[in-house]
């Protein structure tokens, strides 16, 4: 009932499936070392109706991010066992290096995308890969996350910013990124979602400057 309340709460109709965060199926670890856990113990009896009828702690917990909810929430009209094809739109965008045993925001990294199925609302961050990357592509890219143009950029053979090890769980979420030359932002280029054929040291490692760069450490 729980999981129903909180899907109503989101706009939709009923939960098809929850579970615990245990594989981080939806979000690395790494991206949620910074990240509060700011609910639990969230009960709704049997007759609740919506979440002001049930009961639930904030800002207090004695939980893991492995313990995190993770949910499948549907509208009332899609049948959970044929639902249609999901469509996917880019959410997120930012470049990704290792300070201090975690995954920091900077001006150049490793790029890291987050994906959002429409007909669901499920979001999955991951990489890029580098198939069909060219230096556009490489200027549009940064410029949807703030900068103003590309210094460099090239793959990840070498495992320079991110090692191995953390991307082991960590999906592709975009491949065969391509934008002509006269291409202005992204909506100028194509692109696969959710759809590859790479391996991680495909994916694509940036450097980005101008624009919001002196922000960024």
């Amino acid at each position: 009932r729980s999981a129903d309340i909180a899907c109503q709460a989101m706009g939709f109709d009923y939960a098809v499936s929850w579970g615990n965060n245990d594989n981080y199926t939806y979000f690395p670890e790494s991206m949620l070392a910074n990240v509060s856990i700011v609910m639990d113990q969230f009960y709704c009896p049997a007759g609740a109706r919506n979440i002001s009828d049930c009961s639930y702690d904030l800002m207090q917990h004695d939980c893991s991010h492995q313990e995190d909810i993770i949910m499948h929430c549907s509208g009332g009209d899609v049948n959970p066992t044929n639902d249609t094809e999901p469509e996917y739109e880019i959410v997120y965008g930012a470049l990704y290096v290792m300070q201090n045993g975690s995954a920091v925001q900077s001006n150049k990294g490793i790029a890291v995308v987050g994906v959002r199925d429409t007909r669901t609302g499920a979001e999955t961050y991951g990489t890029v890969c580098d198939d069909s990357f060219n230096n556009r592509s490489a200027d549009i890219a940064c410029q949807a996350m703030g900068f103003d143009y590309a210094v460099s950029w090239t793959n990840n053979r070498n495992y320079t910013y991110i090692p191995e090890s953390m991307l082991a769980n960590v999906s592709i979420v975009m491949d065969q990124f391509y934008c002509p030359a006269g291409a202005r932002n992204i909506s100028d280029c194509s692109y696969d979602l959710m759809q590859h054929d790479c391996s991680h040291q495909e994916d694509i490692i940036m450097h980005c400057s101008g624009g919001m760069a002196n922000n960024v450490q």
